[in-house]
């Protein structure tokens, strides 16, 4: 996923990579698991790996840590649904 967001122009934070993505591009992460499950549907996955509230914190997002979580799995779901953008 990050390397993917990374490739669309969403850039990486140092601590949080591509996690903070969930609160600055979340549009992209949702086109890249549209596109991710158009192209093989199965295997999905969450924009999840660094949003550990320790990690959060650091990048000023540790208020976040639920919404964000919550975010990447809705994400998730609206971009592996057929028609749903």
């Amino acid at each position: 996923m990050g390397t993917e967001l990374q490739q669309r122009g969403v850039p990486m934070d140092g601590i949080a990579w591509s996690d903070t993505a969930m609160a600055t591009h979340s549009d992209t992460v949702r086109a890249v698991h549209k596109d991710y499950f158009a192209r093989w549907r199965r295997g999905l996955i969450t924009n999840s790996f660094a949003t550990s509230r320790h990690v959060l914190t650091a990048v000023g997002l540790g208020d976040r840590v639920k919404e964000l979580n919550r975010r990447s799995v809705e994400t998730r779901q609206r971009g592996s649904r057929p028609g749903c953008s």
